[in-house]
């Protein structure tokens, strides 16, 4: 009995311990950057997957009129959200997280101004623009800790600098490769469809309804028209950047929530609850992600729909438009759930700018190849240069070995009660 005594008293410590930890507030390590026990080959091939889905999905309305915009990424939205509820059925159903919800409507924003941007400034532009943005806004994101995320251990500093911007050259390059049109029906204008409205428009290159060919400000019709113009492109550049920005903080509300360690003092102070728990996996929060971009496109087309019912106007919503923008919703939520998994295993300073800078290959290969959009011997190397470009840049920022922050460290230190 004496000799049971002392077991029985050590019984009831642990108990009493098991209690108190199961008391306490934060249940998971921060979550490193990249993650402990992160899997770099995991993460490389999450890289290609996304590479190839976001420079694929939208093949299936290449040749489908999508009309101003709005009524096809809602549908397109509304695949996006469907893949997610597989996502979250697949995971048993992960916490809901209100707060990720924030990063969707980032995206979804910067989706709608991008819309607009094109009609602005055009697609080459643009998608420089907010492609370059996009890469640098999320790049910097990892790599100084913007926000309170964490912060990436990269290794060797100068040889991922030097491949980032040897990335934004590889989008500047692209501008150059002229494309032939296709066979895609004419495209009705976001802007001229919401908000130019030529038969309202003061200066719609329309001269002779100009007393004299002067306007009340006594500008010529010509110099109003260039004003005009000169207006709508900085506009459009405005447009552009911004979306771009939006494009690269989407993530950073997951990664504020993965950061969820009391001891943790570099995490941001306000922007992540310590009274409750957070995965620290990225994938748990599709489905709150996602909603967010479901929601806030929802909000949009709504918004759209009311514009026109007041204005007396058609929105341009066809049945044809409906299976293509879905399947392409679909094929960019593969995408972006393998980014997710990119960024747990690469960190945001390795994977952002890899992911970002390889869709634009494989949409000018399928340019080539399946479209016939790109010809002219002269415009092919101008591609294949570019192309070079771009495997070199992802090279540079590929051969950065995968580490782990201070942060990260000490998380997998408790992980395993060290």
């Amino acid at each position: 009995l004496r000799s049971a005594i002392p077991k029985s008293m050590g019984l009831l410590d642990e108990m009493a311990a098991l209690m108190s930890a199961g008391n306490t507030s934060t249940a998971y390590a921060p979550t490193p950057a990249p993650t402990a026990g992160a899997n770099p080959g995991l993460g490389y091939i999450a890289a290609l997957i996304a590479v190839l889905g976001f420079g694929s999905n939208f093949i299936p309305a290449k040749k489908v009129d999508t009309g101003d915009g709005i009524y096809f990424q809602w549908v397109m939205c509304c695949g996006i959200w469907i893949a997610s509820v597989i996502v979250q059925f697949a995971l048993v159903n992960p916490q809901f997280e209100p707060f990720a919800m924030l990063g969707g409507w980032l995206w979804c924003s910067g989706n709608v101004m991008s819309l607009l941007a094109i009609n602005y400034i055009g697609m080459g532009l643009g998608l420089l623009l907010w492609g370059s943005t996009n890469m640098l806004m999320g790049w910097a994101s990892g790599t100084f800790g913007w926000f309170g995320i964490e912060k990436s251990d990269i290794s060797n500093v100068p040889l991922n600098y030097v491949g980032v911007v040897v990335a934004v050259i590889a989008l500047f390059m692209y501008m150059f490769v002229e494309t032939e049109s296709s066979e895609k029906p004419p495209e009705t204008s976001l802007t001229s469809n919401l908000l130019d409205e030529t038969e309202d428009a003061p200066y719609a290159n329309k001269s002779n309804d100009l007393e004299g060919g002067v306007d009340a400000n006594g500008r010529s019709a010509s110099t109003a028209a260039r004003e005009a113009g000169a207006s709508k492109k900085v506009l459009g550049i405005v447009m552009a950047l911004l979306a771009g920005v939006f494009f690269g903080f989407n993530f950073d509300p997951v990664e504020m929530l993965k950061r969820t360690d009391t001891d943790d003092t570099t995490a941001a102070p306000g922007w992540t609850s310590n009274t409750q728990d957070h995965s620290p996996n990225s994938i748990d929060y599709v489905f709150s992600h996602f909603s967010g971009i479901f929601l806030t496109s929802s909000v949009y087309l709504i918004a759209y729909l009311v514009y026109h019912h007041f204005k007396g106007t058609k929105p341009y919503i066809v049945p044809e438009v409906t299976l293509p923008a879905f399947i392409s919703g679909f094929g960019w939520a593969i995408a972006d759930i393998a980014w997710f998994v990119g960024n747990d295993n690469l960190s945001l300073a390795v994977a952002f700018p890899v992911i970002t800078s390889g869709p634009g290959l494989v949409g000018a290969l399928w340019g080539v190849f399946l479209f016939g959009e790109i010809k002219g011997t002269a415009n092919l190397r101008k591609l294949v240069l570019a192309c070079c470009t771009t495997v070199i840049a992802v090279t540079m920022i590929a051969a950065e070995p995968v580490g782990r922050s201070d942060a990260g460290r000490r998380g997998e230190q408790r992980q395993h009660g060290g």
